[in-house]
């Protein structure tokens, strides 16, 4: 999987599951959607969803704004 790098911070995130397989895909420039990476994940019949942020630096704190977040079932 790759490494999820700064400039990404930038843009939005978009997270989706087809049954057993997990896709990311992100869109930087307002217009087109790129896949990210993909892995099959079984899920279980409850699942705890949460988001965090981290600087990577012990040195730096961080801040960050989720918006527009949604689950769909």
């Amino acid at each position: 999987m790759n490494k999820i790098t700064n400039n990404i911070l930038s843009g939005l995130l978009i997270i989706a599951f087809f049954g057993v397989t997990a896709v990311s895909c992100v869109q930087k420039s307002n217009v087109n959607w790129n896949l990210y990476s993909s892995f099959t994940l079984e899920m279980p019949e409850e699942l705890m969803i949460g988001l965090a942020v981290t600087s990577h630096n012990s040195e730096e704190s961080t801040i960050a704004v989720f918006s527009s977040f949604q689950l769909i079932d």
